[in-house]
């Protein structure tokens, strides 16, 4: 398995895990967890000396942008300190664009003060959600 793979898997654990607190059971028809739900993992990878600022820049000034936007979303933040890595993973609501985030500007602001951290361009892959286990 790749390591963003592990980290959508670990992500959709932890995830699940939240999700009767929030109301987004398997049932759910709307929400961000709803079958069909968009979904984005976005990956960056920092420089070692980077690595603590850029991570606190993904997860505050994304957290911002985002309350900033008013989206209807959920996104877990994982890391892996030995690979410098940050992982969010974005589930869209129905009132959520994809595209509109993309363009959003709070969320540009934040691409270009991460972008001297980073040892590579951010990765970016969506998917759609197909079903959503939760057991107890």
């Amino acid at each position: 398995m790749t390591r963003t793979l592990l980290a959508a898997t670990a992500a959709a654990l932890l995830a699940t895990g939240s999700l009767a607190t929030h109301g987004l059971a398997q049932d759910a028809g709307d929400g961000p967890t709803r079958i069909g739900a968009e979904v984005v993992i976005y990956t960056h990878l920092f420089s070692p000396d980077d690595y603590e600022a850029g991570r606190d820049l993904v997860v505050n000034g994304f957290s911002d942008a985002i309350k900033e936007a008013d989206y209807e979303r959920m996104t877990v933040f994982l890391e892996n300190p030995e690979d410098h890595e940050v992982v969010a993973i974005s589930f869209f609501g129905d009132e959520a664009s994809v595209e509109e985030w993309h363009e959003f500007t709070g969320r540009l602001d934040v691409l270009e003060q991460l972008e001297p951290l980073r040892r590579e361009p951010m990765k970016l892959q969506k998917y759609a959600v197909i079903n959503v286990h939760e057991h107890e």
